[in-house]
């Protein structure tokens, strides 16, 4: 289900494992979670408070890590009942440990050793009103310990997936992206401008891209440049050739996954958006680090959110324009 709406049900077992086809009915790279919640036989059991209790309660939360950043989308599946030899890092804990706590000015975590030694998750505990509530928290307290950690011994520390675990519901709650969809690439007869090259590499940059911050500020690249001087160059050699230019169809798309917060900006010109929302809000913050609000914490859980809502919106955004782009050149071409 897309964060910020009404759960949707997907699916129902009595087995421990469930297979999900991410490949089917979803955005690529939209966010999404899985709440899956016991079912119980005593009478009376409710499976959807652990959807809608706002109470103050305990929540465990794990975060799997990685030597090597995940591309968003590039897998399908969703583990949520990971364990530390699931994952790995280039640091190790004490010699016979079994477990290495972090405490920061925001709280504490630990860190839990695969059988070779080195972390393979952490961990986080912390009462919260809701599972989406205490992944917020694991990320400022986990991120600032993590980014610490990554600057004294000069290595990534990478989180792959966060799992937030319910304790009074016994319910568990796993965010990620959807995954994209596979393809089958036939004869290559596509048309191919030289013109594109540019635009083509910086969106493939957009999506190889693994943090949700350069994501964003490679597809703003994309929209200045076909808002700006390749645009520019096509529309001189149209009009030379006494063809009209109309872009009053570049309006931002409607998704079905669309961030519910940015709703009210479908519909309005790609233009508008990009003047008055992506550059002042967005664009300056991440390309000069240091703005007239302050500086940019991109290991700020409410900062990635708002980037990764922002950069899905853009990528919607920059496909129409690259599609509008590419038909203009076919028109003058012909």
């Amino acid at each position: 289900m897309p964060n910020d709406e009404q759960p949707i049900l997907v699916a129902t077992t009595q087995d421990p494992h469930v297979a999900m086809h991410l490949e089917e009915g979803y955005t690529p790279g939209s966010p999404l979670f899985f709440h899956v919640v016991p079912i119980f036989k005593e009478e009376g059991d409710d499976p959807g408070a652990a959807v809608t209790d706002q109470s103050l309660r305990h929540f465990i939360v794990t975060g799997l890590l990685s030597k090597q950043p995940t591309i968003v989308g590039h897998t399908g599946r969703v583990d949520g009942d990971f364990a530390p030899d699931d994952g790995a890092c280039y640091l190790k804990t004490g010699p016979g440990a079994t477990a290495q706590r972090f405490d920061t000015p925001l709280g504490s975590f630990v860190g839990k050793p695969t059988k070779s030694g080195e972390m393979g998750l952490v961990e986080f505990e912390c009462d919260a009103t809701n599972a989406h509530e205490a992944k917020q928290k694991f990320v400022e307290v986990a991120s600032l310990g993590l980014d610490h950690l990554s600057y004294i011994y000069n290595v990534p520390m990478v989180v792959t997936t966060v799992r937030v675990f319910d304790p009074t519901h016994q319910s568990t709650y796993v965010a990620f992206s959807a995954p994209y969809r596979g393809g089958v690439v036939r004869d290559y007869d596509a048309t191919l401008y030289i013109e594109m090259k540019s635009i083509y590499a910086m969106y493939r940059e957009a999506k190889n891209a693994t943090s949700e911050f350069y994501r964003f500020l490679c597809l703003y690249k994309i929209m200045e440049e076909l808002f700006g001087k390749t645009r520019g160059r096509l529309v001189r050699r149209l009009k030379a050739k006494g063809m009209v230019i109309n872009t009053a169809n570049d309006l931002v798309p409607h998704d079905p996954y669309f961030p519910p917060h940015l709703k009210k900006h479908v519909g309005k010109t790609i233009k508008w958006l990009y003047d008055n929302v992506l550059a002042n809000q967005f664009r300056n913050a991440v390309a000069h680090f240091a703005t007239d609000r302050g500086t940019l914490d991109v290991s700020s859980p409410a900062e990635i959110d708002r980037y990764a809502s922002m950069g899905f919106v853009a990528d919607l955004c920059v496909r129409h324009l690259i599609h509008t782009h590419e038909q203009l050149l076919v028109t003058l071409h012909s």
